[in-house]
């Protein structure tokens, strides 16, 4: 994974695709960190600086808007640049 970590860090070295699918790998990284209950995500997917959320349980779900700003800034550190601008999350 540092290995694609350092290549985001090079002008627009992946695809939207292959962006999308790193974006969404990092996010559901930092959000098992970020969230107590090993409630997994469901749905995950990013474009145009929107990663979109889709988690189990209306209490998940709050908590995890509450932790919006920690997970943007952590994908983006990681990514090497900001990429991700907002949040959206929705309850399954």
């Amino acid at each position: 994974m540092e290995q694609i970590g350092s290549l985001t860090k090079k002008k627009s070295v992946l695809s939207g695709v292959a962006e999308a699918t790193l974006v969404c790998h990092l996010a559901e990284k930092a959000i098992k960190k970020f969230l107590p209950s090993p409630t997994p995500t469901s749905q995950l997917s990013f474009s145009a600086g929107r990663l979109k959320v889709g988690i189990r349980g209306a209490s998940n779900a709050q908590e995890l808007k509450l932790l919006q700003g920690k997970i943007v800034s952590t994908v983006n550190e990681k990514l090497g640049e900001e990429k991700v601008r907002e949040v959206s999350v929705r309850t399954l």
